[in-house]
């Protein structure tokens, strides 16, 4: 079968490229004990995995290196001295991005394995017909604050701006949301006509294949009301991005991701499947934590740990561009689906949105439907 593939970028901002590794070789490794963020003898390690055989211990050090440059030889050479000084028996550097010719070198010199690492995404292609169309891509990226030129983003989650797009107001236009003033300003910057949008007066420059940038400035006075919240913030420019690009229209089919686990020295690669690498193979579910979920891309918080598993509270999760909560028991089997999160800025951020949560709940609380899944669910 024929395979169209192309690359994502790790996300940094959950660990996420140190996990996948750690939990790889959790799922390779029957009978190892593998460590996330390993500390010995004082110094930090990503991954570390301990097996014994027979009558003997045996350690292996994993860095993991998610950056967008090649690895270089002073990082070989000095995960060389870490290393040692920790006792392993073997040592591995994984890169997201490859190892120049000098690191390559120093790494055979000193018997360390080298290895890449890359999420894909495979469309099989059968699941593409024929036809070819030409898209008119219109990106927005944020807002410029009225009088600066402090930058309001917009999220890099495509389900969560597309709720933003969907609910964010704009007073200046009499209350109407970003997405509704894209639409008909997405016939200027076409190349061609778009059946059922509306023109109107303005000129700008139209789309190519090159993509574009454009701070399309919006009307005196205008201010910006995200969903959610009730502070209006002045804003005098809508941050664009614009392209032309051809397209072969989908059939039906399903596309997968998966992670491709090169050895660098051997060309060896492995192709693992994400459903087989648990990301929180070392979480436990805690009352009063927030959690995050990857394969979904959603916020939890654990209300309390009951017989049957954790109640459990969906509080953000984007899906086709609407705003999903929920409230379910999960099995503590299923543990290992959650990220427990530690940053106080993203903490105190869901703090807010729990708080929505309970006030939506409390509203909820005497229906029958709650009073029913309380009977089946809590003791």
């Amino acid at each position: 079968m024929n395979f169209s593939v192309w690359t994502r970028k790790m996300d940094k901002k959950w660990k996420k490229f140190e996990r996948v590794v750690a939990a790889i070789h959790m799922a390779e490794n029957s009978g190892a004990t593998v460590t996330w963020n390993d500390h010995i003898n004082g110094r930090q390690f990503d991954v570390a995995i301990r097996f014994i055989f027979q009558f003997y211990e045996y350690l292996t050090l994993i860095e993991c290196k998610d950056e967008q440059t090649r690895v270089e030889a002073g990082d070989v050479d000095a995960f060389v001295t870490k290393s040692h000084d920790a006792g392993a028996n073997k040592a591995i550097i994984v890169s997201s991005s490859g190892f120049q010719s000098g690191a390559k070198t120093v790494a055979e010199k000193h018997n360390i394995e080298l290895f890449t690492l890359t999420e894909i995404q495979v469309m099989p292609e059968a699941i593409l017909t024929d036809l070819v169309i030409s898209v008119l891509t219109v990106l927005p990226l944020g807002f410029w604050k009225t009088g600066t030129k402090e930058v309001i983003n917009l999220s890099n989650n495509p389900n969560q701006r597309a709720y933003q797009l969907e609910n964010t107001v704009l007073t200046g236009y009499g209350g109407q949301t970003v997405l509704g003033l894209l639409k008909p300003f997405s016939q200027l910057l076409a190349p061609f006509d778009i059946p059922g949008v509306p023109k109107f007066g303005g000129t700008f420059p139209v789309a190519t294949k090159k993509r574009q940038n454009l701070p399309l400035q919006l009307m005196l006075g205008t201010k910006a009301i995200f969903p959610g919240s009730t502070t209006e913030i002045p804003v005098s420019h809508l941050l664009l991005s614009y392209w032309m690009e051809d397209a072969r229209v989908l059939a039906m089919g399903d596309q997968s991701t998966q992670y491709q686990y090169k050895n660098e020295r051997t060309d060896e690669t492995k192709t693992i499947k994400t459903e087989n690498v648990k990301l929180g193979f070392d979480t436990k579910l805690k009352a009063g934590n927030f959690y995050y979920q990857p394969k979904l891309n959603s916020f939890y918080y654990c209300e309390s740990i009951e017989k049957n598993g954790a109640l459990m509270f969906l509080i953000e999760s984007y899906q086709n561009g609407q705003l999903v909560q929920a409230k379910a028991i999960v099995p503590f089997m299923d543990s290992s689906d959650f990220l427990e999160l530690t940053d106080r800025k993203e903490i105190e951020r869901l703090r807010s949105v729990l708080e929505q949560f309970r006030k939506m709940d409390e509203k909820y609380a005497d229906t029958d439907w709650t009073r029913s899944w309380r009977e089946r669910n809590l003791p």
